[in-house]
């Protein structure tokens, strides 16, 4: 449910689409995410059967410290994540790989302020709430580098969860606050609040992804059902727009609304652009990897990022052939 910690929905035993166990899948594949649009593809993908043998367990679960917890613990194959989050995490040792690139935000996140900041100076000081784990912070810290400021030049104040955020803001207890789509639209139910800035003015800092635990039995494997899949939907979405949205209202639990201003914040990627990103072939650079690198510098110049560096090898060999396959 919107501004909960988390919402299990379990769809694969669904008996419009369950599947039986295979040889190379004699598990189901466990699949956590936030909610957020970028991972539609997958939801839908999960509902309409088309990863075909290869059962899934599909959970909504907004606590960014949770959602990491899964892989590392091992409950959990893959996670819906941000690149940016995907870099710190995989620097302090997390057991996972870029999967896929599923989107990247262009107006579904943003600061919500009220007529105390005006301008971006104007967060010098101020308290500023965000919830770690999705791109938040590093959408914040974009916008206050932009006017030569840090995150030291402002209050932080964290939220394990959206809803938290959403909540401080809303009833007064901070001046400004740092979300995404959904959640974004409902701080506008504050008195005199507006948007001071969204990632229309800062593309390709928010950008989504999935993320595919390494060391899985099978793991080629797995990658290559799991991209299959999301390629079928895509194209199922495209030819039934109304069944689609459908399966994404009833997941996400968000209506119309909040499905059409989802949708409206954010760029989904194709195929086409997953070879792009995720490609060593002919030894060209992966478009994801400066991507990559640049929020590694972020994090360390926060002395947050643990000692791994990232490079090529952090991507999963398998994804790009298996969105490049026909």
């Amino acid at each position: 449910m919107l501004g909960g910690s988390s919402t299990l929905i379990v769809l694969s035993g669904c008996d419009q689409w369950k599947t039986h166990s295979s040889a190379d899948f004699p598990t189901p594949i466990s699949i956590a995410m936030q909610t957020w649009i970028g991972y539609g593809y997958c939801v839908i993908a999960g509902e309409e059967g088309f990863f075909g043998d290869m059962q899934v367990d599909m959970s909504v679960v907004e606590d960014g410290t949770a959602l990491v917890g899964g892989m590392t613990g091992g409950t959990t194959q893959i996670i819906g994540s941000t690149l940016d989050q995907f870099v710190l995490q995989r620097s302090n040792n997390l057991p996972g790989r870029l999967l896929a690139i599923t989107d990247d935000s262009y107006g579904g996140d943003g600061l919500a302020v009220t007529d105390t900041i005006q301008t971006f100076d104007q967060m010098r000081g101020k308290r500023i709430a965000y919830t770690p784990g999705p791109s938040s912070e590093y959408v914040l810290a974009t916008a206050l580098k932009s006017v030569g400021m840090t995150l030291d030049d402002i209050t932080p104040v964290t939220f394990s969860d959206p809803g938290g955020t959403v909540a401080a803001f809303v009833n007064g207890k901070v001046d400004a606050a740092c979300i995404f789509q959904p959640y974004l639209q409902q701080t506008l139910s504050r008195p005199g609040s507006r948007l001071l800035f969204t990632t229309k003015q800062f593309p390709d800092i928010s950008v989504g992804c999935f993320i595919l635990r390494e060391g899985l039995q099978n793991g080629d494997k797995i990658a290559k059902r799991f991209v299959e899949g999301l390629k079928k939907a895509q194209a199922y979405a495209g030819a039934h727009p109304a069944e689609a949205n459908a399966i994404l209202k009833r997941f996400f639990s968000v209506d119309d609304k909040l499905l059409g201003t989802m949708r409206a914040g954010a760029r989904l990627k194709t195929a086409a652009d997953n070879v792009r990103y995720l490609s060593s072939a002919g030894g060209r650079e992966p478009a994801a990897l400066p991507l990559l690198q640049n929020v590694d510098a972020f994090y360390r110049s926060r002395k947050v990022a643990g000692p791994h560096m990232m490079s090529a090898s952090d991507i999963d060999p398998n994804a790009a052939a298996a969105f490049e396959a026909r």
